[in-house]
């Protein structure tokens, strides 16, 4: 067997086995009786060596990355699992703490690291990195730094603990060290392209088949239009004049938390909130995720408001082809997360014109440059990839 040095920084158990088995193992006739002793100890210098060379790699490629997991089918969560998959993918020493990642594991088979589990910060080193979400304050960790990562407008400091923001609104606002984008599903994105026709400039390839997937004329409505920090006024204004401009083919489907759930089936438990010459109102929850694409993809309009980040409905929808319709606030007011045209954002009655516009003609509206470059940022720039390369940069300069 051929014998040479180990490259240096990478650890090989066969290749070590031979190294030291060809180092041990004398060729004359008379140690022929001890060739099956000298295998065995070659073999056990070999995995003493892998060992050892494996904890020598392990402290010079850098401290602990330890990221927080939380195992339910929520933005948050699934942004944490990705955010696990950025540090693999980016070649460092990744951990987690809290419970497995579950819900999403079918999605991000590549983030299952059964045995990278840490009790932090009981197991805690002086050198982590420990990142965690905005849902845990600083004080939780007393003698312990985390670095809190903004998945809302919430727990943006300052504090003892560094800022990461998830979008580029939040980074303005709360002085982040870094950004890391999260990304759409990548289950949601392929749905995009092969049922909706998405390319990877933003615009659709058969706009035709697209207008036909949309005769049901829906529009989703984020639960969260109705509720703080949204003026009563104008939520209830926005919403009748909406009803008055709407023709009575149209069906408005208001989506309520849980959003989906593992198994039931669309609108099994919707009711009904207004009947007669207005358009129905559905509220509607626990569709499975399968079953919420096909709602979206039914969908031309998706209208949320005040959004605390760049939340997820407005964003997969506008994937499957509905146009965004949002205001001027929060996440809404930034031009990089959030690239439509001025049009679409608006209040009041402008916002319910804007709607009703957009419903009646969806073919031209779609294809507003602003539509395209928001689809172009979700769909094509934002992935895998460029959160990677965020994470590379963060660990670089710590």
């Amino acid at each position: 067997l051929p014998c040479s040095l180990p490259s240096r920084g990478r650890v090989n158990p066969v290749r070590d086995f031979c190294l030291f088995s060809c180092l041990y193992v004398e060729r004359d006739e008379q140690s022929r009786k001890s060739h099956a002793e000298m295998l065995a100890i070659s073999f056990l210098v070999a995995c003493l060596y892998a060992t050892c060379a494996r904890t020598l790699k392990t402290s010079a490629t850098g401290p602990r990355i330890i990221i927080s997991q939380h195992p339910v089918q929520t933005g948050g969560p699934e942004a944490l699992l990705q955010l696990l998959l950025a540090c693999q993918d980016s070649g460092n020493d990744c951990y987690y703490f809290g419970k497995p990642p579950g819900a999403f594991l079918p999605e991000y088979s590549a983030a299952v690291l059964k045995d990278r589990w840490v009790s932090w910060p009981q197991d805690a080193q002086a050198n982590d990195i420990v990142i965690v979400p905005e849902i845990f304050a600083c004080t939780r960790f007393p003698g312990k730094t985390p670095f809190i990562w903004l998945l809302a407008d919430v727990n943006l400091g300052p504090d003892a603990c560094p800022r990461i923001s998830h979008n580029h609104h939040l980074a303005g606002i709360s002085k982040a060290v870094a950004t890391f984008n999260p990304y759409v599903s990548p289950s949601i994105v392929k749905s995009a392209r092969d049922r909706a026709h998405l390319q990877e400039d933003g615009t659709f390839s058969d706009v035709g088949a697209l207008v036909k997937a949309k005769e049901e004329s829906i529009i989703l409505v984020d639960n969260d239009v109705t509720i703080p920090p949204l003026p009563m006024f104008a939520t209830t204004l926005f919403q009748s004049s909406l009803m008055r401009m709407l023709p009575p083919n149209v069906k408005v489907i208001k989506l309520q938390r849980p959003r989906f759930h593992f198994d039931p089936s669309a609108l099994r438990n919707s009711s009904i909130m207004m009947t007669g010459n207005d358009p129905k109102q559905v509220v509607a929850s626990g569709f499975t995720r399968e079953a919420l694409v096909d709602v979206m993809l039914k969908s031309k309009v998706v209208v949320d408001l005040c959004m605390r980040g760049t939340e997820r409905l407005p964003i997969e929808a506008a994937l499957q082809g509905a146009v965004v319709i949002t205001n001027e606030c929060q996440t809404g007011q930034d031009a990089v997360d959030f690239p439509i045209s001025p049009k679409h954002k608006q209040e009041g009655v402008k916002l319910a014109e804007a709607v009703a516009h957009a419903v009646a003609n969806y073919e031209t509206e779609v294809m507003d440059p602003g539509q395209v470059a928001l689809r172009k940022r979700y769909g094509t720039d934002v992935g895998r990839e460029s959160l990677k390369k965020e994470f590379a940069t963060f660990v670089a300069a710590q």
